[in-house]
C-alpha cells in the first residue's frame, strides 16, 4: 500500500472550455458544455508505508463536466494517454500521462464531474514559472436514457423479471426502445429489504431496491414513481460483481413518504446507452504557484501608455 505525499503543490482553477462544441468520433453532436479545468498543479511522489518512497513526479489534477443528460462512459480497463508539456525555460517535459480507466465519478445539480490526474517522471527546471500542456482528450460520454416504468408490489422480495433497455445501437431513450429479439437480455429487479413507519399521519417506506443482470449494462440510478408518475425517491449506492465481469447487481437504499395508502409502486432506471469517443483539444498554461500573472515588463507598458 502506498499514500501520495505532496511537494508545495498550488491551486487555482484554470477553465478550458465553456460554450465550445465538440463532435464524437460517432459523428454525433454532444452538448456544447462539454469542458474541462484543472484544478490543482505540483511536484509529489508517492511514499510507502514502509518508508520506501518513489521519485518526484510533476502531477496535475483535472475535473471534466458535462451537463446532465450525458455521463461519462467507466471503461473497465485502463485508458492511457498522452500530452505533450514544455516549461517556460522551453525544456520538454516527458509526455504526461493521463490513465482515463475507472475514473471517479459524480453528479451535481444536473452537471457530472469526473476527476482525472496526469503524471510526468521529468521536473520542469528549477527556474521555470509554468508548464504549458497541449494534446487531446478522447474522453468516453454516453447518453443517460430513462427506461420505462416497471410496477412492483410494496412488500418484501417482489420481483419482476425485465427486459434491458438500451442494448442496442442507436438507442434513442425512448419508451418503446426495448430490445425486440426472442433471446433480448433480461435482469431480475426486486426489493431486497422493506419496511415502514407511521409519522405525523404518514407512511414512511425504507426499501432497498436491487437488479441483477447477466449482460453489460451501466445502471446511473433508480427513480421510485408513485401511481401518478410523480417522482417520490432517487439515487443510486453502489454495485458488486461476481467472477464474470458481467454479472452485477445494482443496489441502492431509498426512503420516501406518502400521505395515502399505496399498494403498487413504479420503478424507473436512468441507464446510459452506448458510449461516444468526444475529442476535447487542450492548451494551457500551468502555474506551481496558482493562477499565472501577467509578466512584469508588460504590466509597466500599459502603465507608461
Amino acid at each position: 500500500m502506498k499514500m501520495m505525499q505532496s511537494i508545495g503543490h498550488g491551486a487555482g482553477i484554470f477553465l478550458l472550455f465553456s460554450g465550445a462544441a465538440f463532435s464524437s468520433e460517432g459523428g454525433k453532436d454532444v452538448p456544447s458544455e462539454v469542458g474541462v479545468s484543472f484544478t490543482q498543479v505540483g511536484l509529489e511522489r508517492d511514499m510507502w508505508f514502509d518508508g520506501e518512497k518513489s521519485p518526484l513526479e510533476w502531477r496535475c489534477r483535472a475535473v471534466l463536466f458535462i451537463p446532465d443528460r450525458w455521463g461519462f462512459w467507466n471503461p473497465s480497463n485502463a485508458e492511457r494517454q498522452f500530452m505533450e508539456a514544455v516549461d517556460s525555460t522551453g525544456r520538454e517535459l516527458s509526455p504526461v500521462r493521463f490513465d482515463l480507466g475507472r475514473m471517479d465519478q459524480s453528479r451535481d445539480r444536473g452537471i457530472s464531474y469526473m476527476e482525472i490526474e496526469g503524471f510526468a517522471p521529468s521536473l520542469p527546471s528549477p527556474g521555470a514559472e509554468w508548464v504549458r500542456l497541449k494534446g487531446l482528450l478522447r474522453v468516453p460520454v454516453a447518453l443517460i436514457m430513462d427506461s420505462p416504468v416497471y410496477v412492483l408490489p410494496l412488500r418484501k422480495g417482489a420481483s419482476v423479471l425485465i427486459p434491458l433497455p438500451g442494448n442496442e445501437k442507436g438507442n434513442t431513450g425512448k419508451l418503446e426502445d426495448v430490445v425486440a429479439s426472442d433471446d433480448r437480455p433480461m435482469g431480475m429487479l426486486y426489493f431486497k429489504d422493506f419496511t415502514w413507519t407511521r409519522k405525523d399521519g404518514k407512511k414512511t417506506f425504507s426499501v432497498t431496491v436491487c437488479l441483477d443482470v447477466d449482460t453489460p449494462f451501466y445502471l446511473d440510478e433508480f427513480q421510485l414513481l408513485d401511481e401518478k408518475g410523480k417522482l417520490l425517491s432517487a439515487g443510486m449506492d453502489s454495485y458488486s460483481s461476481s467472477g464474470n465481469d458481467n454479472s452485477i447487481i445494482w443496489e441502492t437504499a431509498l426512503e420516501f413518504s406518502v400521505a395515502k395508502e399505496m399498494e403498487n409502486i413504479g420503478i424507473r432506471l436512468r441507464y446510459r446507452g452506448e458510449p461516444e469517443h468526444v475529442s476535447v483539444p487542450v492548451d494551457v498554461k500551468l502555474g506551481m504557484g496558482g493562477e499565472i500573472r501577467k509578466e512584469p515588463e508588460k504590466r509597466e507598458e500599459r502603465r507608461n501608455g
